[in-house]
């Protein structure tokens, strides 16, 4: 599968996996979680092209990213670091759909991507204060690994729980084609979806329409997972304001004007 079709698997997968798989993990998935778990499972979904040289997630793309200019693409170069490593590593010993289509890279990236990622953005912090020591911009990276150390735990299960979904969904959507996935490697035995005449082919029309209704259903899942607890939170929230108001506005006039 093309990449934009990864990436709307994965906010499918996401917007619809994260409530129901939540509550089997007894973890609420509120609308602010919601909102950053559907950005993290759709570049988890395309995590698994970490083998092939030209795949969306080691040229930096970040879904959306077109509309925020040179900052997110500058952002994205930075995101791609660590799996452009793992990458060069894994196409060193392994094709295209080799390792990383598998459930043991799923669970390596889905229990290793936030230590991984902090420790990141440990070391570009600590870059920036040497290149910032010479200026009277003076940066201390030990800001950084404080916030990290007193923040990431709260926001490792839904980190973990995005990043499993949207490989989940790269995984699921390329047992749809014509070329078979090892889910089970370092075994053999490689798995289709479908039946020989109904797989999909790469770049066809067939993918196309599939991307096309993939995409109508995630509006549909999205609305009732995303956007109506959003809209309604807001909603609870500006009535709660409201209601503490009304008091001051009916008790009339303060004492010394009555």
């Amino acid at each position: 599968m093309l990449g934009k079709t990864h990436v709307a698997f994965g906010a499918l997968f996401w917007a619809g996996g994260a409530p129901l798989v939540g509550d089997q993990l007894g973890m609420s998935v509120g609308p602010t979680g919601m909102i950053g778990g559907l950005a993290i499972a759709a570049v988890a979904s395309v995590l698994p092209d970490i083998d092939h040289p030209n795949a969306l997630v080691t040229k930096g793309y970040i879904p959306g990213s077109g509309a925020f200019g040179w900052p997110a693409r500058l952002l994205g170069q930075i995101i791609s670091v660590p799996p452009r490593i793992v990458g060069m590593l894994a196409r060193s010993v392994m094709g295209h759909r080799g390792g990383t289509h598998s459930i043991v890279f799923m669970l390596l990236w889905t229990f290793g991507a936030l230590p991984v990622y902090a420790l990141f953005a440990g070391l570009v912090a600590w870059l920036a204060s040497g290149l910032l020591s010479v200026t009277p911009l003076g940066f201390d990276p030990g800001v950084v690994w404080e916030w990290e150390k007193e923040n990431l735990p709260a926001f490792m299960p839904l980190v973990m729980l995005a990043v499993f979904l949207g490989y989940l969904s790269h995984l699921v959507s390329d047992s749809l084609n014509q070329v078979p996935v090892p889910w089970f490697w370092p075994a053999k035995k490689k798995l289709f979806f479908l039946p020989k005449p109904f797989r999909i082919q790469v770049s066809s029309p067939g993918e196309w329409l599939v991307r096309m209704l993939v995409v109508l259903l995630l509006i549909v899942v999205a609305f009732g997972t995303i956007v109506r607890p959003v809209y309604e939170g807001l909603r609870d929230e500006a009535s709660g304001r409201t209601s503490a108001d009304v008091p001051a506005l009916v008790q009339g006039p303060p004492p010394a004007l009555r």
